[in-house]
């Protein structure tokens, strides 16, 4: 399908001097003619324009006073900045942004007077004075120095000194109130105050409210020391409550045992059983003589021993837990100790007295038994205390842990309402302090020296011929900017046509096979275009017959290239082995007008005058006008032509037959495929050796889509800078879908960039 391998090769990239120098070729009147009233313009400016006056004033920046940030809390007292090498470049420009603002130009307009105000143009709008004075004031830093220099232009010299005044009247105050802006900050810390104030007050009621849920007004570490030292006093006096207590109920089992058993106690030993004190031993067959001195020293040692191991086990449960391997021998070894000891009592129960029997209190219940019971009495008088106290003890260990679980509940809200206060407390305070620097700023302001100082007062009235010059300038080359601008902006993006041989190869990869200029035809008289010669025996209007040669026609202008087409075209057949008989080329285009029927008949006309064989040219009217090839109108058809007796009336010159078929439009569409296949075993076995065939253009829906792979090669006529870059591309795509050999000839270019500076191919 394709001529060379070129169009395998990729687009290069960039602008080349060749596309340069053809866009501004073909565009050179556009460009010229913008370029010329951009001179006349310039120069018109240059000798009628008014030449603006002018008046300079310089301002030197000693130093900056600035306030400290609002509330930022780090404590640093810097407020003057010093235009050196490092910050200089940042200070001086916002000077010159304060200079050069609209807000000082309309306080400048505001407080000019009134004939001033309506030279400027303003009269009673100061707005618009406001827009000229921003519009001629120019500032800007004197070279490796701190100076400002201040320039106003205007075209009245009475307006430019007054005016440039009191711009630097006003800017001092204006400066002084920006970097100051004690005012505006004032009301901005005040409302910040008042807020936090606000938000402070709803957190300390929310921290009141969750402390009072936790039980304590007091702080959490506080809070929790206190309820710590609590419980440890408490479980401490509930352990030796309960020593006390098991002690007490010990003793009273050892003084019942003591009495003897046949005794009557009598009141006292009706109290002592109103008291529940002891357990009785009616029997009186166990008494505390009874038993074995070595049973009752072991039972003492069993006491001791246990009453040492609950001291311990009370001092290792304040450090660990009861399932630590620190106190599970001690317990284990209490439980061992307490089981021996249940077995020494339950055999022999006036055990129980001996824990706490003196030897004296033996004696005294030997000696009398009254004795005996009225102390017994009155040690049982003290379990019911004991009891009582265990009760309060363990109810007051509740309640401290209870309320010790509620602080640890709320300690998390607690916690971070504090830390909100604490935050919002620095807060206001910063804004306070801020508050308070700010009124101390405004009474030392009027005590302060000048840190910008008028070092030149404006200068009277001058001409300014440099800002008309730079206008001119900007007219003269912004209009010839726009001419190249614009030029290539139609050549880039506006105008997407094809234009150049390159680009087929270049932009759209499709095979290219040659590029015709744009030439003159030859017309009759009538207007329509004479393409071919007519045969001796078919001259029109008894005219002397002449040879075909000799006859000047349209084709004579695009003969060599029509030549050149056929060279091209019988070494891609060679090339490829296209050795059969008849071989069909097909000329179609993308739109009317391309030049496809000239291009067709030249190459019907060239491929003639190799003398190898017969061409025959068949003419598909698509538009209902046929060409003038003979008599002004084509009436032998495909069908004659095929047939040797009745073809000589389509002879047009020498092994040259020329038919027209599909006059019919409406019916062309459908019914020449049909008719086409049909014809095809015809044409195979007729004498022509090259048919070539004038296609209407190529479409989604025209019948040269559908004939083109029939066809040996087909070639597309695209017409420079009409046809549209991305149709031919599409043609291009249809026929490669249908596996058609095609190439691109590219018909009516001009070359607008003379010899000398550049030669296309």
């Amino acid at each position: 399908m394709l001529p060379s391998s070129a169009s395998n090769a990729p687009a290069p990239s960039g602008l080349r001097l060749g596309d340069l120098l053809y866009v501004i070729f073909r565009h050179k009147w556009k460009i010229s003619l913008i370029s010329l009233a951009a001179i006349a313009g310039a120069a018109g400016l240059f000798f009628f324009g008014p030449v603006p006056y002018y008046s300079d004033a310089r301002l030197l920046v000693k130093y900056i006073v600035e306030n400290k940030a609002l509330a930022t809390g780090t404590g640093d007292d810097t407020k003057v900045k010093v235009p050196d090498d490092r910050s200089g470049q940042a200070v001086i420009n916002n000077e010159i942004e304060i200079l050069t603002s609209l807000d000082l130009a309309r306080q400048v307009a505001t407080n000019l007077p009134p004939d001033t105000l309506d030279r400027l143009g303003g009269r009673t709008n100061a707005l618009l004075a406001a827009f000229a004075i921003q519009k001629g004031l120019a500032a800007q830093v004197v070279q490796k120095s701190d100076v400002i220099d201040v320039r106003f232009s205007y075209r009245d010299p009475l307006v430019v000194q007054p005016v440039l005044q009191q711009l630097v009247t006003t800017y001092l105050t204006r400066q002084a109130q920006i970097h100051s802006a004690a005012s505006a900050y004032t009301d901005y810390l005040s409302r910040q105050r008042d807020a936090l104030r606000l938000r402070l007050s709803d957190t300390e009621d929310q921290l009141r409210r969750a402390k009072e849920r936790a039980g304590t007004i007091f702080s959490l570490d506080d809070t929790r020391k206190t309820y710590s030292d609590q419980m440890a006093k408490i479980q401490q006096a509930l352990l030796d409550t309960e020593a006390q207590y098991a002690e007490q109920k010990a003793d009273v089992g050892a003084m019942r045992a003591l009495l003897p058993t046949n005794s009557q106690p009598g009141a006292a030993l009706a109290t002592l059983s109103a008291l529940g004190a002891g357990a009785s031993d009616p029997s009186g067959t166990n008494s505390l003589m009874a038993v074995p001195s070595e049973t009752r020293d072991e039972y003492r040692r069993l006491l001791s021993r246990l009453q040492a191991l609950g001291k311990q086990d009370q001092d290792l449960l304040l450090q660990f837990t009861p399932q630590s391997r620190a106190v599970k021998p001690i317990e284990d070894e209490i439980a061992a100790a307490e089981k021996r000891k249940e077995q020494l009592e339950a055999q022999y129960p006036a055990l129980l007295a001996t824990a706490s029997a003196a030897p004296s209190q033996l004696q005294t219940a030997q000696s009398g038994v009254l004795g005996t019971e009225l102390n017994l009495i009155a040690q049982a008088a003290q379990i019911p205390g004991l009891e009582s106290k265990i009760r309060v003890l363990t109810n007051q260990l509740q309640k401290v842990t209870d309320a010790s679980a509620a602080l640890s509940t709320n300690e998390s809200t607690i916690v971070g309402l504090e830390l909100t206060r604490k935050m919002l407390d620095g807060q206001l305070n910063s804004f306070e302090n801020a508050l308070d620097e700010l009124e101390a700023d405004q009474q030392m302001g009027a005590a302060r020296s000048s840190n910008i100082i008028a070092i030149q007062s404006p200068s009277p009235a001058a001409r300014s011929p440099s800002k008309l010059l730079k206008t001119v300038a900007m007219v003269l080359f912004g209009g010839i900017g726009l001419a190249f601008g614009l030029a290539f902006a139609l050549e880039f993006y506006v105008d997407s046509s094809l234009r150049r041989p390159g680009e087929v190869e270049t932009r759209l990869h499709l095979p290219f096979y040659l590029s015709i200029p744009r030439l003159a035809l030859k017309h009759r008289a009538n207007g329509k275009v004479r393409l071919l010669p007519w045969a001796e025996n078919r001259l029109p209007d008894n005219r002397q017959p002449t040879t075909g040669r000799g006859q000047r026609t349209a084709l004579s202008s695009v003969h060599p290239y029509c030549e050149a087409l056929r060279d091209r075209l019988i070494t891609y057949f060679e090339l490829h082995n296209l050795t059969h008989k008849p071989k069909l080329v097909a000329l179609t285009s993308c739109s009317e007008g391309a030049g496809v029927s000239t291009l067709a008949a030249g190459l019907a006309a060239s491929l003639s005058e190799t003398g190898d064989g017969n061409v025959l040219l068949v003419s598909i009217d698509h538009d209902g006008a046929a060409q003038e090839f003979q008599r002004g109108d084509l009436t032998c058809g495909i069908d004659a032509a095929l047939e040797a007796g009745s073809r000589d009336q389509a002879l047009v010159q020498d092994n040259l037959y020329v038919v027209a078929e599909g006059h019919d439009a409406n019916r062309l569409p459908q019914a020449l495929p049909r008719r086409f296949k049909h014809l095809v075993p015809r044409l195979k076995t007729s004498d022509y050796d090259y048919i070539v065939f004038d296609m209407p253009p190529l479409s989604q829906i025209s019948v040269t889509t559908r004939l083109a792979r029939f066809m040996d090669m087909v070639l597309i006529v695209a017409e420079s800078e009409k046809t549209d870059r991305d149709v031919l591309k599409s043609a291009g795509a249809l026929l490669a879908e249908s596996k058609t050999n095609f190439g691109i000839l590219l018909n009516k270019t001009r070359s607008y960039v003379p010899r000398k500076l550049l030669q296309e191919f």
